[in-house]
């Protein structure tokens, strides 16, 4: 994502059902049908992508950023951690999720944010996911910061105070 983004290449899509292992552990990216260069005059359609990883500018703007997918990859991250095996805001229909992104955009805050998943620090949750879903997309890391950062994040880290 680091790489796309330094291309002004918006993925539109992320999220951990587009993530593929490779043996040696190497992440590839799937699912580019709705990726695309970023052109800063153009609004993207947002319907394409998938509500639940979307950030609120995509879904209610159709602003397709890569700051949108640092949101996306905030999700993703939490989908990992919680094993690939729970949907994000598993108890809200669509349109609650579409209600929660408003709510974001009107007051500032999520009203239902995810909760931190059981194999995650606090610490890691806080400044490596929750930082994902600023309201602000200026306030949101960059994928350049995120991956330094990852670099030197050990599995001890990640799960500390668990």
């Amino acid at each position: 994502m680091s790489y796309l983004e330094s291309r002004n290449f918006v993925h539109g899509n992320l999220s951990a059902s587009s993530c593929l292992v490779a043996g040696d552990g190497t992440i590839k990216l799937t699912n580019f049908n709705i990726a695309s260069e970023l052109d800063l005059n153009d609004e993207s359609d947002a319907t394409l992508g998938r509500i639940r990883w979307m950030s609120w500018e995509a879904a209610i703007e159709k602003r397709m950023t890569t700051k949108g997918d640092v949101w996306s990859f905030g999700v993703t991250m939490w989908e990992i951690l919680n094993g690939c095996g729970q949907q994000p805001y598993r108890m809200l229909t669509d349109s609650d999720v579409y209600k929660n992104l408003l709510f974001i955009q009107r007051h500032g805050t999520l009203k239902f944010c995810l909760e931190r998943p059981e194999f995650s620090s606090a610490n890691f949750y806080e400044e490596f996911i929750v930082q994902c879903w600023a309201r602000d997309p200026e306030q949101r890391p960059s994928f350049h910061s995120l991956h330094r950062r990852l670099q030197n994040v050990t599995c001890v880290q990640m799960s500390e105070g668990c």
